[in-house]
């Protein structure tokens, strides 16, 4: 007898974010409580860059793979990330525009790489550095306010975290000090 879909264990899906820190999340959270009807808001603390995100890990790996997160933050400074603008994904995802600066996009080949060091598979989809204010049906239109939007913070730190239809779920938070 073949075992049905129900049966299988379920694949873990993470992702390495960073996470938006206050007040910079509030003042985000405000604009994602705007989204037109029919997209649902992100909550501030759930609001986030992500770096990558990979479903299943390998038996074995996860030490390695905190340590390889690990020795990236102790290579990495602080980063200070500005969001101009915004805009929506076919998918109908509603985000803010991270500008891709030299340290930013820096910081997300070192995560990459240490991700492909260990043999887990490369990204599905190209980096486009975005927080996710919000998701809707397939094509959802970015509101117009989003245009104006403007804001800097500084991250210094990044986290490996669970997702999928459970809520996140820290694995680790790793400071940012080179």
């Amino acid at each position: 007898m073949r075992p049905s879909a129900s049966d299988q264990p379920s694949v873990v899906s993470y992702f390495v974010a960073s996470f938006i820190p206050e007040p910079s999340a509030r003042r985000l959270g405000r604009l994602a409580a705007r989204l037109p009807p029919g997209v649902e808001p992100h909550s501030p603390d759930h609001l986030h860059l992500t770096w990558r995100s990979f479903d299943g890990l390998p038996h074995g790996t996860l030490a390695p793979l905190k340590e390889a997160l690990c020795q990236v933050g102790r290579r990495r400074p602080p980063l200070t990330v500005e969001l101009l603008g915004g805009g929506a994904f076919a998918a109908g995802a509603i985000w803010a525009r991270a500008c891709p600066s030299p340290a930013l996009l820096a910081l997300q080949a070192d995560i990459d790489a240490a991700l492909g060091a260990l043999g887990l598979p490369e990204a599905s989809y190209p980096f486009v550095p975005h927080v996710t204010l919000g998701v809707g049906p397939a094509g959802t239109r970015a509101p117009g306010f989003l245009h104006d939007l403007s804001t800097r913070f500084v991250l210094d730190t990044f986290a490996l975290t669970t997702s999928g239809t459970q809520p996140y779920r820290m694995v680790r938070h790793f400071g940012l000090e080179g």
